[in-house]
């Protein structure tokens, strides 16, 4: 599941790229909570890179929870869609990682 891991990474990278492309930040407090949404599973995403090996399904709940948000404040207007597309999508990706996380391999014993 380490593929989804970075694809959650990739699809917030994006989210929050897009919010910027669109000017969100200048619309005050919407579109930092979209900026913002969009940000926190990358930094759980790298905390379960770097930190932890392995994504914690804690994270992964945040994450979905993140996802959503993005893709509730985005839902109301046409020119949001690739953000609120992206948010699902990245949605979809976390709860895949919360019903199957992100574990670290088991160390191997070696054999003679």
């Amino acid at each position: 599941m380490k593929i989804a891991k970075y694809l959650m990474m990739a699809l917030g990278v994006l989210g929050a790229v897009l919010s910027i492309v669109y000017k969100l930040p200048s619309y005050g407090t919407h579109g930092l909570i979209v900026l913002g949404a969009c940000l926190v599973p990358v930094a759980l995403g790298i905390l379960g890179t770097v930190v932890v090996q392995g994504l914690p399904r804690w994270a992964s709940a945040i994450s979905a929870v993140s996802f959503l948000l993005a893709a509730m404040k985005t839902s109301k207007g046409t020119e949001l869609q690739n953000i609120m597309i992206t948010a699902t999508a990245g949605l979809v990706v976390a709860f895949a990682l919360l019903i199957r996380p992100d574990r670290p391999r088991a160390a191997s014993v070696a054999r003679r």
